[in-house]
């Protein structure tokens, strides 16, 4: 896999969940996942989607009995022939934990990951966030 760190603000990790990928017009279950990022996920489907379509996506996380639903609103960015570039827009502070775990356990350069996270502020990059918002992280 390639890296682009000029492109992309999250490495992107190969991994394998099952989603499901809800919009106004379709549901869809898939079993087939490429790879995953803090922001993002592409996941192998067919079907009637659009570029900027939102959607709602749950990532299905499966550790022995437990199963863990991560509920993320997302958009449709990129449709290609083997399935759908999905970037995460919003999530709440428990998804984005257990997203970050997922990350880090799998990717095969934690510090990167973790440095990567730390230049964030959630799913934005730390220096686009306001100031006051900045100094309220800063103080903590």
């Amino acid at each position: 896999m390639t890296n682009f760190p000029h492109q992309r603000d999250f490495t992107r990790i190969p991994v394998h969940f099952e989603v499901e990928v809800r919009t106004a017009g379709m549901k869809l279950n898939s079993r087939e996942t490429r790879d995953l990022s803090m922001n993002g996920i592409f996941v192998h489907a067919t079907g009637r989607f659009s570029p900027n379509e939102e959607c709602q996506v749950s990532l299905i996380l499966r550790g022995g009995l437990e199963e863990t639903r991560l509920e993320i609103r997302a958009k449709i960015v990129r449709i290609e022939p083997t399935g759908l570039a999905i970037q995460f827009l919003e999530m709440g502070p428990e998804e984005f934990g257990h997203l970050r775990n997922v990350v880090l356990h799998n990717s095969t350069d934690v510090q990167q990951s973790e440095g990567e996270m730390r230049t964030h502020l959630g799913l934005k990059p730390f220096e686009s966030m306001p100031s006051d918002i900045k100094a309220g992280v800063n103080d903590e």
